[in-house]
Formats: C-alpha cells, sequence, structure tokens
C-alpha cells in the first residue's frame, strides 16, 4: 500500500509532466534574464589613495525579464490548479485516490518545482556568469548584493504564488481565478504604502521617506531594496516576507480542501473574499487619485472599472435592483474613504503627529535644509553632501522643527478645511509652509557610499493664517546659522519670479 508521501510524490511528478511546455517557456524566459544580468550588469572600479572601491550597478532590463518570470507564477497555479474552474478536469482530479490535503500539497509542489526552483537556479547561474566576467573586481559585498537580489526574487515569486493560490482557491472561474489574483496582488502592494503616505503623512503633515517603505514590503514592493548591499536585517526582512506567504499558502488549504465538483464552474465560491478584495482595489484607487490633486475623472474612470468587474462577475441576468445596490455600495466606499480621511484630519493622522518627536530625526550626524512657502522657494539648497561645511548641526534642524511644530499648532480644524484637503487639494496655497530635512551619518566627501549610509529625508508641511506665517517666517530669517553653514546671504538665496 503506498505511502501519502509517495503519492504526492507521484502527483507531484505527474503535474509536471503534464506542464512541462510552461516549464519551458519559464525557464526560457529566466536564462535569457540570467545571461543579461550577468553580462550586461556593470561593476565599476574608483580608485582612491586610501582604498579601491568598486560599484555594483544591475541592469534593469535584466531585472525586468526576470520580472515578466516571476509574474508567470499566476500562469503557472492556474495551469496546475485546473480542477477549481475546469469541469472536466474537476472530475478527474476529485475521482483521484488522494486525500484533499494530499492534492493540495502535490498541488503546491508542482508550482514550486515549475516557478521557484528556475527562479533560484537561474539566479545562481547569473551570479556565476557575473563572477567569471568580473573576476578581477568582484567582492563579497558585491556578491552579498546578488545574493539579496535573488532573495529578492525569491520573495516576490512566493508573494505572486501564495496569493494567486488563495484566490484562485475562492473562485470557479478562469477568468475571475486571472482578475481577482491581479487584484490582489495590485491592492496589497500599494495599500500599506498608500495608507501611510496620503492619509498618515498628509495630515499628520509629517513626511517621512524610509518609514513608509517598511511598511508593505511583503509584497512586490520587494524590490525596492534591488542594489543594497547585504545585511542579517534585510535578510530577516526578506524571510519573514517568505514565511508569510507560506502562512498565505497554508490558509488558502482550509478554503481549498472545502471545494469540490459542485462549485466548479461558479465564479465567485467565496462572495467575502471578493468583496474584501473589491473594497481594497478601490480604496487604493481613491488614495492614489485624491491624493493631492482631486482628480475626479479617474475616479470616474475607477467606477466603470468597479462596475465592469461586477457585471463579469455576475453569470446571471442584471437588473435595475442589482444595478442600485452596485452603485451603492461604491458610493458606500467612498463614503468609508471619506470618514477615515476626517477622522485622521481631526487627529493629525491618527496621532502620528503627538507621537512624532526630534529624537526620530536626529539620530545622524549631518543634516541639510529646503525651506518652502507656498510651494515655492523661500530658500534655496542649503547644504550639499560633499561639502562638510554646508550642513547644519542636530541643534540647528532641531530650531527648524521646533517652529514647524509651534506653527502647526496655530492651525484651526474646520469641516470646510476638512473637505478641501479630502477632495479638493488642487491647489497650491500660498499660506504653505514646507520645511524639508535630510540627515545622512558617516563622513562626507570622501566617497559616495560612505555619506548615503543611513540616509533619512523627513519633510514637515502645514498650513496657517497670514500673520502666523510672517511670524514663522521671521523667527528663520533671524537664525544666525544660515550664514556659519554656507557663508551666504540669505536674500540672495530667494529665487526671482519677476522674469
Amino acid at each position: 500500500m503506498e505511502t501519502s508521501l509517495t503519492k504526492i510524490r507521484k502527483a507531484v511528478k505527474n503535474e509536471a509532466s503534464l506542464n512541462r511546455k510552461l516549464f519551458a517557456v519559464i525557464n526560457i524566459i529566466l536564462a535569457a534574464g540570467a545571461v543579461f544580468f550577468g553580462i550586461s550588469s556593470e561593476i565599476d572600479v574608483i580608485d582612491r589613495t586610501s582604498k579601491t572601491i568598486c560599484y555594483f550597478m544591475p541592469n534593469g532590463g535584466a531585472i525586468a525579464v526576470f520580472g515578466i518570470g516571476i509574474a508567470c507564477g499566476l500562469i503557472a497555479v492556474i495551469a496546475v490548479f485546473k480542477e477549481l474552474y475546469s469541469k472536466q478536469n474537476a472530475d478527474i482530479q476529485f475521482s483521484l485516490p488522494l486525500s484533499a490535503k494530499e492534492r493540495y500539497i502535490s498541488k503546491i509542489g508542482a508550482v514550486f518545482r515549475l516557478h521557484i526552483l528556475p527562479i533560484i537556479f537561474w539566479g545562481l547561474i547569473a551570479l556565476g556568469i557575473l563572477c567569471i566576467k568580473n573576476h578581477d573586481n568582484i567582492t563579497g559585498e558585491i556578491v552579498g548584493q546578488i545574493v539579496i537580489i535573488i532573495f529578492i526574487a525569491v520573495s516576490v515569486a512566493l508573494f505572486v504564488d501564495a496569493v494567486s493560490v488563495f484566490c484562485i482557491s475562492c473562485c470557479g472561474a478562469l477568468a475571475e481565478s486571472f482578475y481577482t489574483s491581479v487584484l490582489a496582488m495590485f491592492a496589497l502592494s500599494l495599500t500599506p504604502e498608500l495608507f501611510f503616505e496620503t492619509i498618515l503623512d498628509k495630515y499628520s503633515g509629517i513626511y517621512s521617506q524610509g518609514i513608509s517603505h517598511s511598511l508593505g514590503t511583503w509584497t512586490v514592493l520587494s524590490i525596492q531594496f534591488i542594489g543594497n548591499k547585504f545585511s542579517a536585517a534585510l535578510a530577516v526582512r526578506l524571510i519573514i516576507n517568505c514565511l508569510i506567504s507560506c502562512a498565505v499558502l497554508a490558509l488558502a488549504y482550509f478554503i481549498y480542501r472545502k471545494r469540490d465538483g459542485q462549485t466548479t464552474g461558479k465564479p465567485i465560491v467565496f462572495k467575502l473574499l471578493f468583496e474584501f478584495l473589491l473594497l481594497l482595489g478601490v480604496f487604493c484607487c481613491f488614495m492614489v487619485f485624491l491624493f493631492d490633486k482631486g482628480r475626479w475623472i479617474f475616479i470616474l474612470i475607477t467606477f466603470i472599472a468597479y462596475l465592469i468587474i461586477r457585471i463579469i462577475s455576475t453569470r446571471a441576468k442584471i437588473t435595475f435592483k442589482k444595478l442600485m445596490f452596485w452603485i451603492g455600495a461604491f458610493a458606500s466606499y467612498l463614503l468609508c474613504y471619506t470618514v477615515i480621511s476626517a477622522a485622521a484630519y481631526y487627529t493629525d493622522g491618527f496621532g502620528y503627529y503627538s507621537d512624532f518627536t526630534e529624537n526620530d530625526i536626529m539620530d545622524y550626524n549631518y543634516c541639510y535644509v529646503n525651506i518652502y512657502q507656498g510651494g515655492d522657494y523661500v530658500y534655496t539648497e542649503l547644504g550639499s553632501f560633499c561639502n562638510n561645511s554646508a550642513s547644519i548641526s542636530k541643534e540647528q534642524a532641531i530650531e527648524l522643527y521646533n517652529v514647524f511644530r509651534e506653527l502647526k499648532n496655530t492651525q484651526e480644524k474646520s469641516l470646510s478645511d476638512c473637505m478641501r484637503k479630502i477632495f479638493f487639494d488642487n491647489e497650491v496655497d500660498t499660506n504653505t509652509f514646507s520645511c524639508a530635512i535630510d540627515s545622512f551619518e558617516g563622513k562626507t566627501g570622501d566617497a559616495f557610499d560612505e555619506y548615503v549610509t543611513g540616509q533619512k529625508h523627513f519633510t514637515f508641511d502645514c498650513s496657517a493664517n497670514t500673520e502666523e506665517l510672517d511670524k514663522a517666517m521671521k523667527k528663520i530669517e533671524a537664525f544666525d546659522f544660515w550664514e556659519d553653514v554656507n557663508d551666504i546671504n540669505i536674500e540672495d538665496q530667494k529665487p526671482s519670479y519677476s522674469e
């Protein structure tokens, strides 16, 4: 009698054999990407008196080709789990002497064999080609960067596969399996980042590059780490991403085991998931199109796309009552977005402004600053990474930050201002104050990789009445460190728009 493990192995082998053409296509794409990456990526060597510095620059085209191979994970999942949307295959698969658990594990094993293993294999081949081509300049640090890129590729591929498996387990038709997977990847990748930048940042007045990027990295957004140096912290983050994908696959099993031949062919088997994904996708569009510019034409396009998805997912006759329900649901999504945005407005980004202190930004050695008023430069850049004498100190940057805090505390909130910020914030307010502070660690002027390490960027943005704003600007002009910073004339730094 065959053991469970033996049956799973045979099922994996059989599934891989049935999809050998897809396996060949994926390998051809990845092979092209690996060769392109190994040959076209560059390593620049800069000789200095103290040491030789090597810069690794991965080829963007090669990364894009690898990206196509990673995206093929969706096709691999659809090809392997075909019994969930094909009646003919459902009759065969569900009649096999395999339990739901054995069948599911064998399917995951087949996807791993068709998609994940080739990515790892061709990633290592790309590393080998690059090392052979640049054997004189290759360093342990550059090898670490390439290993991180391979790790990122595996992490993103697992994300694509996990989300696709989860979505196809909830759908019973091919079209729905495809577009719900794409919608889920889109929404899950963008929602954390967009929420931070368009809700928390916007209404707290504190824009912080680097913090928001750490939120949505269990997604396609892991690609932002391409080019980063190898570090234990980054490796741990990517491992966590992979573990989250594995957890999603484990969760998908509990949905998969409830599927049978009767649900095959039904567009949406679990409607709750579909409604959640639709809500998430519409919210993403709201955050993108209403942020800063209030582009209502794109909201109309979002509404049309929303209706098209509703119509496609409904095989039955569309009644006037059903159409009104869909329109009402979209209006409720917009209402929810409005309520959440209003809550963020009145709580200064759900308390993010109150929790933020000078200690969050002033933990590096050097800073430089830009100040704006009404969208125009009040002062041009008063600092340079390559000139140590042009960097302001922590204490000086804190003085600027405190001016922003005082100005922010004078703001008066009103319903009309709240609605303007949510829906009609498409013009630069002449009473807007903005202060951008960049901080970084290490010595400046020696080598590029020394002064960008640990870089942070923060922008403090708020509106105030003319009187308070004038007070703030006079306070800033009175600071005695402008001349100390760069021996400049403040008036000469103000641009002239008379031309």
